[in-house]
């Protein structure tokens, strides 16, 4: 993210730049299976988002294969920047360099808020290198298809599911829970701010 930097003089009299605080975006990352409904929420978010808050300057960056509707979605919300991001193995998730491309999805919209979709089966994976390389503050919302939702009810998710729900800061089982994470997520990110120190 380009930030103004400051210029002071050293000893021998050239100039030195100084350390600045920078604004990191409101980050909210998207999982789940496949027909989960994550495109589709997340299109609500970015719509309530730009309504309630006509200033501002959100980024998507999609890392789920197959076709998506958020390439039309970006030409008629003006302001939305969109990327996608191919994964060529999910099993590797630092050979797709998420982090970087999260970098540079920023800077070049200076996003001031962060929408990321993973594929269910790479996104620890890509959580992890996320967490490691960025250390940015995010909140997980976790989008469930009816047989994920019927087996949390009845707990008998398997270990990758229950470990995926359990760093879960959203989980929506159903429309009502869709509507009302976005009423709930929306504010909770806002008042959350974060700042990192960029060194010369």
């Amino acid at each position: 993210m380009p930030a103004p930097t400051a210029i002071l003089a050293n000893r021998s009299g050239a100039p030195r730049a100084k350390p600045t605080e920078v604004a990191l975006p409101r980050c909210i990352v998207i999982t789940g299976p496949r027909c989960a409904g994550k495109t589709r929420w997340l299109q609500q978010c970015v719509r309530s988002l730009v309504e309630w808050q006509p200033t501002a300057r959100p980024a998507v960056l999609l890392a789920e294969g197959g076709r998506t509707r958020m390439e039309l979605f970006s030409q008629s919300t003006p302001g939305v920047a969109v990327r996608k991001l191919f994964l060529t193995c999910t099993c590797c998730p630092a050979v797709a360099n998420l982090p970087g491309n999260v970098r540079a999805l920023v800077e070049t919209a200076q996003a001031d808020w962060l929408f990321v979709e993973l594929p269910v089966i790479a996104a620890p994976g890509l959580l992890a290198e996320i967490d490691r390389t960025l250390r940015w503050p995010r909140s997980l919302v976790a989008c469930l298809t009816p047989a994920w939702a019927k087996a949390q009810r009845a707990k008998l998710l398997s270990p990758f599911q229950s470990l995926l729900l359990k760093e879960a800061s959203t989980v929506i089982a159903s429309p009502l829970d869709a509507a009302q994470a976005v009423d709930r997520l929306l504010p909770a990110c806002r008042a959350r701010t974060a700042t990192c120190t960029i060194s010369p």
